[in-house]
């Protein structure tokens, strides 16, 4: 029963790609201009990516107990 669920799965999953691959083969207009259209927009968001590098950013709360007395400690202490 295992192994007829496992081939017949596997058929499934073979068929699906299969399908999938042929239509980009005889349709490459209809695969490229989305590919090169996701790009783009995926490009054209990352200039508003911007990366914190900052541990104190990335773990701690802006409005923690831990950043108000770390920012006090600075302030006083350098």
């Amino acid at each position: 029963m295992v192994s007829r669920f496992f081939f017949s799965s596997k058929y499934i999953i073979f068929f699906c790609f299969f399908s999938i691959g042929r239509f980009c083969v005889f349709n490459p207009k209809y695969t490229i201009i989305p590919v090169i259209t996701i790009v783009f927009v995926l490009c054209y968001g990352s200039r508003y990516y911007t990366v914190t590098t900052d541990p104190v950013d990335l773990w701690v709360a802006s409005n923690s107990r831990a950043r108000q007395e770390k920012a006090y400690f600075d302030e006083k202490f350098g």
